[in-house]
């Protein structure tokens, strides 16, 4: 089934872009901020910022009940997050890297635009309207508003919103119950091996490229995307701790032969988000095809003095992402440099006692990704849900 495309700007009764306010005041007027909204578009309110209530014209900046955030300026690879505000208890403002939308509620619903905002920011389409790759990226308003939205008749438009609200919970647990093995295998890791930093353990101290065969990263210059094709994988496809394929943009074969060998990982390789969110980390469990951005590292393990889930897990302490944080350089966007990685002091417990680790990583993870049929992963599921419901097929 197909429907009409309809401009955005022809959509939306009101366009507000937010304020900056260097002041930041304890009891002042709450103010949503870039690190208050997630990718998935749910709300982290552990950061706050309040802004004065005596500032003028606070309330052109207000929210309300169905209003829509559109994160504007970011950087590059979380430009364009959205979400949907739904009342507080208290008066909410927004900054100026947001504009906040009010749609036309006779033609469109806002939970419907929200999702298909999502839909969007998945498959990268907001990256392609940003007017610079360096620092923080803008998200250009003429092409923003010149969107195409799929516009079903209105009852329609509620009815993919409430079923994808739906697939999102399923989604959502399926997280929770992975974040609680994840948890569980912290605490065995410092159980076995104690803490990276203290060493209580005593075990031999070395730098972290003595555990590796090697660290790089992928490709520096994009080619083309294409709907199929080889996934190309940056540092947003690895930040749930699993390799986001489905969402990945695509690549040509022929542009994936060109790549050099550093571009394009292995099985048990582990990818490091290198550049802007930094410290995020997962593990090739496939001999699928794809190819790697700058942004993220590919660390190839030396599996005669590690194995590769111990090192994930290493790389996955509070020492090391505060370590990789502490070390990264730059203004708006910080970038970890591989040189200063190696340098890392870490330390090689002996390998019968990583094994152990290793199986018993495998046999809670084994547990944990049981909570959808044929294992599917619960990103790659909702995603899948998203793509039939925005093209009329649910």
């Amino acid at each position: 089934m197909s429907w009409p495309l309809t401009n955005l700007d022809d959509l939306l009764d009101d366009i507000q872009p937010g304020f900056a306010s260097g002041q930041n005041e304890s009891d002042g007027v709450l103010q949503v901020r870039m690190n208050n909204v997630k990718p998935d578009g749910s709300w982290d309110w552990s950061k706050e910022r309040r802004v004065p209530a005596t500032l003028k014209q606070l309330d052109k900046y207000s929210l309300q009940s169905g209003d829509i955030l559109f994160n504007t300026t970011n950087s590059p690879e979380q430009v364009g997050k959205s979400a949907l505000f739904q009342g507080a208890d208290e008066p909410v403002s927004f900054s100026n890297h947001f504009l906040r939308l009010r749609v036309k509620k006779s033609k469109l619903s806002e939970s419907y635009l929200t999702r298909y905002f999502a839909f969007l920011w998945q498959r990268k389409v907001f990256e392609n309207m940003v007017d610079t790759w360096v620092n923080q990226a803008t998200v250009q308003r003429d092409s923003f508003l010149a969107l195409k939205i799929p516009l079903p008749p209105l009852a329609e438009q509620k009815r993919i919103a409430a079923i994808l609200d739906k697939a999102d919970i399923l989604r959502r647990k399926n997280q929770q119950a992975i974040q609680l093995a994840d948890q569980f295998l912290r605490a065995v890791f410092l159980d076995l091996f104690g803490d990276p930093m203290t060493n209580p353990k005593g075990w031999e101290r070395c730098k972290f490229e003595s555990l590796i065969d090697m660290v790089t990263y992928g490709l520096t210059v994009r080619p083309e995307y294409l709907a199929e094709g080889v996934p190309l994988i940056s540092a947003r496809e690895i930040r749930s701790g699993q390799i986001n394929f489905d969402g990945a943009p695509k690549i040509s074969e022929k542009d994936f032969e060109k790549l050099s060998e550093k571009a394009r990982p292995n099985f048990q390789d582990i990818l490091f988000s290198k550049t802007g969110s930094i410290g995020h980390c997962a593990i090739v469990e496939s001999n699928l095809k794809f190819a790697v951005t700058q942004n993220a590292a590919r660390i190839v393990p030396n599996t005669e003095k590690c194995e590769p889930l111990f090192l994930l897990s290493l790389l996955r302490t509070n020492y090391f992402f505060d370590l990789a944080n502490r070390e990264a350089k730059g203004n708006a966007v910080k970038d970890l440099q591989l040189g200063v990685m190696k340098e890392f002091p870490v330390y090689a417990p002996p390998m019968d006692i990583q094994r152990k680790y290793a199986e018993i990583f495998k046999r809670i993870k084994n547990l944990s990704s049981m909570n959808f049929d044929a294992q599917l992963d619960g990103n790659e599921l909702f995603n899948s849900i998203s793509q039939r419901a925005f093209a009329g097929e649910l």
